[in-house]
């Protein structure tokens, strides 16, 4: 991002002067200002700009009602490396409470289907209202509080150390009992053709609980 602004000034022996103030945003959050006119040279003034993280945990939900509370209390709103945490619920036409349980237990953003679309067209509904809302992180997890709120801030890890744009959280099937064994078997499939095909280590490719850079999000497409 680059501005630019021009200033006049008057001097005392009634010449004016231009000033040319350019400033360059650069990504390790500093502002050089460089000033030039007639008879002097450039000047660099270091300046600390604020710059805030914005991550927003979207929750797409059918039906969900008893267990969406639980979900949403446990998720933290202050974590290390972000400055601003906010929920997001997408209700995918549920049939219960799921809306009153989610403005009762205090999200800052609900997104309701008129019909149920499923959980494709939920996801995709909560990440573009994302994107919208300025989340410069978004982390999707499940309403049925498969996935537990203290590790949001692993999850997350990676993408504010700089060394990923997607991160998909592990469950460890293996170890879900209520998990039958074909289930647990498809599983491994599954990972392992998304392994294949995109020459990355995903051990549980179909994991709701992901992490996404607002760039690389920016750039799902629902096929």
């Amino acid at each position: 991002v680059r501005f630019r602004c021009s200033s006049q000034f008057h001097t005392c022996n009634g010449v004016w002067l231009w000033f040319i103030i350019q400033g360059l945003y650069e990504p390790q959050g500093v502002f050089h200002l460089f000033c030039n006119h007639a008879n002097t040279k450039f000047k660099s003034v270091i300046l600390n700009p604020i710059l805030m993280i914005k991550l927003i945990i979207q929750i797409p939900c059918y039906n969900e009602d008893t267990t969406l509370p639980i979900t949403i209390r446990e998720i933290p709103r202050q974590i290390t490396g972000v400055d601003c945490v906010e929920i997001l619920v997408v209700d995918d036409g549920s049939t219960d409470k799921t809306i009153e349980a989610a403005e009762n237990a205090g999200v800052d953003h609900i997104v309701k289907h008129v019909r149920r679309k499923g959980l494709a067209h939920a996801f995709m509904t909560g990440l573009d209202a994302c994107l919208r809302l300025g989340a410069d992180i978004i982390v999707n997890t499940d309403g049925d509080n498969q996935y537990k709120g203290e590790d949001i801030p692993k999850l997350i890890t990676p993408i504010l150390d700089g060394e990923a744009e997607i991160v998909i959280g592990d469950r460890g099937t293996d170890g879900i009992e209520h998990f039958c064994a074909s289930k647990k078997k498809l599983q491994k499939v599954g990972s392992m053709m998304v392994r294949l095909l995109s020459d990355t280590h995903v051990p549980d490719a179909v994991s709701g609980f992901r992490a996404y850079k607002r760039d690389a999000a920016m750039q799902v497409n629902l096929l």
